[in-house]
């Protein structure tokens, strides 16, 4: 009865019915039969027999009266008597016509129609040899011989003629009462016969029905796990948000909806305690989240104004170092005139002395121009070390725009000594122009020296003007990016207290969720990674080869 348990409850309850409906009605066309089989037989007992006893029961009684009318007839002195009794046999004679009517109409068994036969031949010698009588008895002289020759008439003729009619009447009426027995016996065999079929039947149907009832009942009983009340407690209790309801199963039972349901709470018990948990751990990292994103932010801020001092102090020394490559530029001029005329400047010594004291000079500013740029290029590596990770590249400028510094203050004490040299001999200048020739085109040589280093820090200070204002760029879209992650934080934190307060609504399995949300973190490498915290940088961050090579791509 596998394939009977896997049917629908809908099917199980249509084929019970279907099965009731076709037992009720083979009981009601057995019942219909039964009905329709006595209704004929009482039909026929009334129409062939019982209609017939009665006619031939009246049709005796109307042989019988003809037949004491005509000895009345006899034995009657009065006329008016005599009279009277031929009138009553005349009407005697009727009845019985009459009442054998139906009989004569009737479906007759074949004894029953030759007696029928033989009394209806039998009336008229009875009737002829009543008459022939009856005429002997009114022909009498009143010597009593008429009567006495009606009376042997009647002995002799009408007499056995009459019992002879009497006689097959009655069989007549035996032949009938033994069908109308027969169909009685018939309707009583029906009738039994009937009461089997329909109580058969009626034990059959009360046995499917008890067995499909208890098919029913188990089938739905077993695919619900309980009583559909138990049942409907259950999922009313989960429905509720008790997801740690005890759930009572049969032994074995693992197909039920009891079962289906205890598997969905456990499975949901566990699946909203790691979400509770989860929403407890996203709770905690969004407000770290949102302290490291306020300190980033913060940090930021102060970079930003660092590196908006630091763009001031490059644009500053931008400036200066444009005005030292100009006077380099001058100075390169001056040498090379120098140079070219240093043959016919004997005769200008005085023009010399004069250039030479104005070469001191420019060399003194060309000096204090460096030391401004070391002291600058000094700022400039400190900020870099504040501004940490953004500012190695602006720090690998700053060091190498230190180096140019140092070069060019050594250029300009070498300069600086030989104007000094050139001043104290230029009054020896005509004796010695042959010697000086020499030195003028080594002052010129360092001059050009000066203007390539000098345009060298004029790119090297564009560069750093460059990343400075990169820098700062970065630094406000890290500040803002700061600001939206702090708020994000905030909102994420709102969140996860939301959803605390949404999972306080359910009863969960005591512990079950956190094992498991254990488990996972285990399995998976959990736990909450800290947020990285900004570091100062130091001077082992920063690496000298890769300075230049960076200051080289620069």
């Amino acid at each position: 009865m596998s394939w009977f348990h896997n049917l629908q409850v809908r099917s199980k309850l249509l084929l019970s019915f279907a099965l009731l409906m076709v037992l009720l009605l083979a009981m009601g066309l057995v019942g219909y039969q039964a009905s329709a089989r006595v209704n004929a037989g009482l039909e026929d007992l009334f129409t062939n027999q019982f209609e017939p006893l009665v006619g031939i029961n009246n049709a005796r009684a109307a042989v019988v009266r003809h037949n004491r009318a005509v000895y009345r007839y006899l034995v009657e002195v009065d006329k008016a008597q005599k009279e009277s009794a031929v009138e009553h046999l005349e009407e005697y004679e009727k009845q019985l016509f009459s009442q054998m009517k139906s009989e004569l109409s009737s479906t007759m068994e074949p004894e029953e129609a030759a007696a029928n036969k033989e009394w209806q031949e039998q009336w008229p010698i009875y009737v002829s040899a009543a008459k022939e009588a009856m005429r002997l008895s009114a022909a009498d002289t009143g010597n009593g011989e008429g009567r006495l020759q009606a009376l042997q008439m009647m002995h002799a003729k009408v007499r056995p003629a009459f019992d002879r009619i009497d006689k097959d009447l009655t069989i007549v009426k035996e032949v009938n009462e033994r069908v109308a027995e027969k169909t009685h016996t018939l309707g009583q065999e029906t009738y039994v016969s009937t009461t089997r079929e329909v109580i058969g039947l009626s034990l059959i149907s009360l046995l499917l029905c008890g067995v499909l009832s208890m098919l029913v009942t188990r089938s739905i009983l077993r695919q619900l796990g309980a009583d559909p009340s138990y049942a409907m407690q259950i999922v009313a209790r989960v429905s509720d948000g008790d997801l740690a309801v005890p759930i009572k199963l049969r032994d074995g039972d693992s197909s039920s909806l009891l079962f289906s349901i205890r598997e969905m709470a456990h499975r949901l018990s566990d699946t909203m305690s790691e979400v509770s948990s989860m929403s407890e751990s996203i709770g905690s990292a969004s407000e770290q989240v949102a302290s490291t994103a306020s300190s980033l932010a913060q940090t930021a801020s102060e970079l930003a104004s660092s590196v908006e001092q630091t763009s001031a102090s490059v644009e500053e020394m931008a400036s200066t170092v444009t005005q030292n490559a100009d006077n380099a530029r001058v100075t390169d001029g001056i040498a090379s005139k120098s140079a070219t005329s240093a043959t016919e400047s004997g005769k200008a010594v005085g023009d010399m002395v004069h250039a030479m004291k104005e070469i001191a000079s420019r060399i003194t500013m060309i000096n204090d121009i460096a030391n401004k740029t070391d002291l600058l290029a000094i700022n400039a590596a400190i900020e870099a070390a504040r501004a940490g990770e953004h500012g190695k590249g602006f720090a690998t400028v700053a060091v190498e725009v230190r180096k140019l510094a140092e070069r060019s203050q050594v250029a300009a004490r070498e300069i600086g000594e030989l104007a000094g040299r050139s001043v104290s001999v230029a009054e020896k200048a005509g004796v010695l122009l042959q010697e000086m020739l020499p030195g003028i085109d080594q002052t010129a040589s360092l001059v050009q020296e000066i203007s390539a280093a000098s345009r060298e820090q004029r790119t090297g200070i564009d560069q750093i003007n460059t990343a400075v204002t990169q820098i700062s760029t970065g630094m406000q879209t890290s500040a803002s990016s700061a600001e939206e992650l702090s708020s994000t934080s905030e909102e994420l934190s709102s969140a996860a207290m939301q959803l605390q307060e949404l999972m306080q609504q359910f009863k969960l399995r005591g512990g079950k969720g956190k094992r498991l949300l254990l488990r996972a973190g285990h399995g998976h490498g959990g736990g909450k990674r800290a947020a990285k915290v900004p570091r100062e940088l130091d001077e082992d961050d920063f690496d000298e080869a890769e300075l230049d090579d960076k200051f080289s791509k620069y």
